[in-house]
């Protein structure tokens, strides 16, 4: 049998990825994402294009809306 040593190989390319990935979604977490993908009324784009685009000026107020989309985005409670 082998060692419970690390392998060189996994040693090269980091920690071992988080256990909850290989775990199937909650109800809530698989609605979620179709949530995201609807465009709402008003909206021009869907809710996970605003979340994912980052700012295109550097400037304070894009800065506060980067703070913001990073706030709602950890409010998803996903990863």
């Amino acid at each position: 049998m082998g060692s419970l040593e690390p392998s060189p190989a996994r040693e090269r390319t980091g920690p071992k990825p988080p256990q909850h990935l290989g775990v199937s979604p909650t109800i809530g977490r698989r609605a979620m994402p179709d949530s995201l993908l609807t465009v709402p009324a008003g909206a021009r784009v869907p809710e996970l294009d605003r979340l994912r685009c980052g700012p295109v000026r550097v400037s304070g107020p894009e800065m506060t809306r980067a703070l913001e989309r990073a706030t709602e985005t950890a409010a998803l409670n996903v990863g």
